[in-house]
């Protein structure tokens, strides 16, 4: 074994013991992580000011006749049971005020705080619990990614998407950015607490 291999491994395991050391004196911090297509929630909402409509509209949901009143009280019951800290809404609505309006329900356990990656009708929204101490405060920032220095290459694995839309085994080129030359996302980075 050469004086160099040996100084690596001493200088490794040295670096291993202060790292194992770190982890132990902390408190790992469980968190209960889900994702869910809620389905047709911006028809909750309208208004700008958002504001939720009257409480026995008719809106789309997974049974044959839904009022605003029947979604949120189901939406609002699921969440509620899932116990979650973090949770990922699929098919949200397209502003984080209207999310942040529907967290922010009495119904609702806990206090959330949102954020919204606007991509149209079926926005992806980001909620997570933050009297529980998990997260920083603020549990998390968003950020550009086409300002991003990695900007082009998501660019260039994304545009141009492929894919076989109508089953005849030819690719129809989708253009997923909108018509715009750059593929954008505002991404939120969560940060636990104590870390």
């Amino acid at each position: 074994m050469t004086t160099t291999y040996k100084t690596k491994i001493k200088n490794n395991s040295r670096i291993f013991n202060l790292f194992n050391h770190y982890i132990q004196d902390r408190k790992m911090v469980e968190i209960k992580f889900g994702v869910w297509n809620i389905e047709w929630m911006n028809s909750l909402f309208e208004g700008d000011p958002p504001q939720f409509k009257a409480g026995d509209t008719k809106v789309r949901g997974p049974r044959k006749n839904n009022t605003v009143d029947d979604r949120i009280k189901d939406v609002s019951g699921v969440i509620n049971e899932m116990d979650l800290q973090t949770l990922v809404v699929v098919e949200g609505p397209n502003r984080v005020e209207e999310l942040q309006l529907f967290f922010d329900r009495p119904e609702i356990n806990g206090g959330w705080k949102c954020a919204v990656q606007q991509s149209g009708a079926q926005s992806v929204g980001l909620a997570i619990r933050t009297e529980a101490g998990a997260f920083q405060n603020p549990p998390f920032s968003q950020f550009d990614s086409s300002l991003a220095d990695q900007a082009p290459l998501l660019k260039e694995v994304t545009d141009p998407f492929l894919m076989d839309t109508d089953r005849d085994d030819l690719d129809e080129l989708l253009n997923l950015s909108g018509g715009h030359s750059t593929r954008k996302f505002t991404l939120p980075m969560v940060s636990l607490s104590g870390y």
